[in-house]
């Protein structure tokens, strides 16, 4: 899978220039302030809102998978980060569906955010 090693040495770099020498503790400050910023936007305000306005019938599917889309685009790097984040958006707002709440969307988001932070940034740290 060349194109995820060239997405992940991508990332890699983008962060290093963003992020370096950050600590654990103010990584996961970040990975929070992405999860609940973007769960609050993506399917507190444009899935839900979407769910509201289209035909009941084309609703939950349809404002599923425009509010993922979107969530994608806005993390356009390659076309593999659109698809991966696309995924990710999706699975994020079936979370909101299936749990009725924001809160698991969220802790999902952060927590992987957090997770491919950590791993990026201190990647062979003792």
């Amino acid at each position: 899978m060349e194109a995820l090693a060239d997405l992940k040495d991508q990332v890699r770099e983008l962060l290093q220039k963003l992020l370096r020498g950050a600590a654990l503790w103010q990584l996961l400050i970040v990975a929070l302030a992405a999860g609940i910023g973007e769960e609050v936007l993506f399917r507190g305000l444009i899935q839900a809102g979407l769910a509201a306005l289209l035909p009941n019938s084309f609703a939950l599917v349809g404002s599923l998978l425009i509010a993922s889309v979107l969530f994608g685009l806005c993390h356009y790097l390659s076309n593999t980060y659109f698809a991966l984040a696309t995924l990710a958006g999706a699975y994020f707002g079936l979370l909101m569906l299936v749990s009725g709440s924001l809160l698991p969307a969220i802790i999902a988001h952060a927590l992987y955010d957090f997770i491919a932070l950590a791993y990026l940034l201190h990647d062979g740290e003792a």
